[in-house]
């Protein structure tokens, strides 16, 4: 016998059952930035040029902006050349922007220091010593030095050879030549003159110091 209660039957919607949802727009990651090229951590260039990218990111969606010494930051493009910098420590930080929106938030940074200070080389002193000569003299601040020895004869002194010895350091320092270069004797008695420049880790060169000594014999 039926009853009387109600039967209620779901019919599902046809292709409803395992039906895909819409995917929402693709959220964009923010850029990264690298600077590849710049100044050496010390310089002598007071308007360095710096070079930079934002590494997998096509270059028509990327601009960049530019911060120096903490400053604000301003639109700028690479290479990008700044306006003169006085001596002492700077810095140059830099973020690309995806599609004038999404900003790298850290910045590619670079520390360098600008030194215009010649070095400089004082109390240039020549002696002989058991099988050589020696050189001493003074340096200001660290760094490579070449001495070029020249023989004295008539009015234009011509060079014996070039000393060159790399990263001396500041104060006294002591150069030994025992005056043969590849076993031939390059020292021979007579008149001479050592000129003795040095070059700091900026690249400034310092003015030259002069020396004349004699050679009594030659080198044994």
């Amino acid at each position: 016998m039926w009853s009387s209660a109600a039967v209620v039957i779901a019919l599902s919607t046809p292709g409803a059952v395992g039906a895909a949802v819409p995917e929402g727009p693709e959220i964009p990651t923010a850029p990264d930035t690298s600077i590849f090229r710049g100044p050496p951590s010390n310089t002598n260039d007071t308007t360095p040029t710096f070079e930079f990218l934002a590494p997998g990111t096509a270059a028509a969606d990327v601009s960049f902006e530019c911060s120096v010494d903490g400053g604000p930051f301003a639109a700028c493009t690479s290479p990008h050349v700044l306006a003169a910098l006085p001596e002492g420590g700077h810095s140059l930080s830099v973020r690309s922007v995806l599609r004038a929106a999404l900003r790298d938030p850290t910045p590619a940074a670079r520390l360098f220091t600008i030194d215009t200070t010649l070095p400089r080389v004082r109390r240039l002193r020549v002696a002989p010593v058991r099988r050589g000569t020696s050189f001493r003299f003074r340096l200001s601040e660290p760094g490579n030095v070449t001495l070029r020895v020249e023989r004295r004869r008539g009015k234009r002194p011509r060079r014996v050879v070039t000393l060159t010895r790399r990263d001396l350091r500041q104060g006294a320092n002591r150069v030994r030549f025992s005056g043969r270069v590849g076993g031939r004797i390059r020292l021979k008695p007579g008149a001479h003159r050592v000129v003795v420049r040095a070059t700091d880790t900026a690249g400034n060169r310092s003015r030259p110091l002069r020396a004349s000594f004699t050679v009594l014999r030659s080198a044994r």
